[in-house]
């Protein structure tokens, strides 16, 4: 009687699927989706999925080729839900990452590929321990049930290399190395990939990057890390990601400049602190340096206006972040490239060289400094400075 709801998903509608092209495939697959029950496919996927262990005497009827390439092609269906669902059946499967062989293994791998776990409806997945399955020989062969050679760490560096998902591997890749750093150190031993080479695949990711100054591309930057500073946990990049970069931005300033503007995490639009890019200082070796940068840099769109603007401010802040509180939208001030701010500091400069020249503090100079929002640290000088004259 279940059989004859013809709401229900059998294995036979979902593999006939696969005898379509692409694109007759994916319709049939969408029109099925609105027809059957809710979670149909993802139920029967996993079915699929759970006998590809089981020998032929136990029925086993597909191998994992057929299913893993009927997946891919699912997994590229206009149909949010139904890639909900065919992604929520692999993950459990991955997770799980029972392997016949590597070549079983290996297609296993391209498998996480294919899922999109940047989605927010995808269930969890830790991409750490992911890792710690694949890279840890004792660890893999309690899943491959056979000794771990070089045809396994080619398998895993291939796979490493040349995923789909760069920005999630190269992150989980930062915090492997951390944990095992930090961690047992006997595990070292017993890496299939050494860290080093690990290292020079996060830097391979950035390499490849088309968009370096997309966030993706500074993802991809920031995770190719030298060493990390134990007792201030400040990061140190690797030179040759640093030369990358410093290339890109002497060939495209302007686009460097567009993310250049970095404010704080915090809900309320009038409390904020704005900061700079934050290696763009050791990207060219010193203040000084990158200042001289950014003079060569025409005046000719708003991001370079913007940031040389900001980098005024930062500067008269004694190169701290600038905060913001209670003094109107952050972010306008950000789109209105600080020519505001810019001018609250000219107040300041004049107040300052009027000082210098001898001038007396009265009480329009007192007005106009107390006028002047601008909270950085040369107002506190000037501060002082009238203060002293008093």
């Amino acid at each position: 009687m279940y059989r004859l709801d013809d709401k229900i998903l059998t294995v036979d509608e979902l593999m006939s699927l696969a005898e379509n092209d692409d694109a007759e495939m994916i319709k049939s697959a969408n029109q099925l989706y609105i027809r059957k029950y809710g979670l149909e496919f993802e139920n029967q996927i996993g079915e699929l999925l759970a006998q590809i262990y089981k020998n032929n005497g136990e029925g086993r009827t597909f191998g994992y080729t057929d299913i893993y390439n009927l997946l891919e092609k699912l997994a590229k269906s206009t149909v949010r839900g139904l890639r909900d669902e065919i992604y929520n059946a692999i993950i459990p499967h991955l997770q799980q990452m029972k392997c016949i062989d590597n070549r079983h293994f290996k297609a296993l791998l391209h498998l996480y590929d294919v899922v999109d776990f940047k989605l927010e409806t995808i269930k969890d997945f830790d991409i750490l321990d992911f890792l710690m399955a694949i890279l840890v020989q004792k660890n893999l062969e309690v899943k491959l049930r056979h000794p771990i050679g070089q045809e396994e760490s080619e398998v895993v560096y291939d796979f490493l290399s040349n995923t789909t998902h760069p920005t999630l591997i190269s992150p989980a890749l930062s915090s492997f190395k951390e944990a095992i750093e930090n961690g047992d150190k006997a595990i070292i031993d017993d890496l299939l990939i050494d860290l080093s080479v690990l290292s020079d695949i996060q830097l391979k990711h950035f390499e490849n990057e088309q968009n370096k100054f997309s966030e993706d591309g500074f993802t991809l930057f920031y995770n190719c890390q030298s060493k990390t500073d134990p007792k201030t946990h400040r990061v140190y990049l690797r030179q040759e990601a640093l030369d990358i970069m410093k290339n890109e931005i002497q060939n495209n300033p302007q686009g460097y400049f567009s993310m250049f503007i970095r404010k704080g995490e915090t809900s309320n639009p009038e409390f904020n602190t704005v900061s700079p890019e934050p290696f763009c200082v050791t990207i060219f070796g010193s203040y000084g340096k990158f200042e001289e940068f950014l003079k060569k840099c025409k005046n000719d769109n708003q991001y370079t206006i913007r940031v040389k603007n900001f980098w005024e401010l930062y500067k008269n802040n004694d190169y701290r972040p600038i905060e913001f509180d209670r003094q109107g939208s952050v972010q306008e001030k950000i789109d209105n490239c600080f020519i505001n701010e810019i001018k609250l500091l000219d107040e300041l400069k004049y107040i300052k060289n009027y000082l210098n020249r001898g001038g007396k503090v009265n009480d329009k100079l007192k007005r106009l400094f107390n006028k002047n929002n601008l909270y950085i640290k040369f107002r506190g000088d000037v501060y002082r400075m009238i203060e002293n004259r008093i």
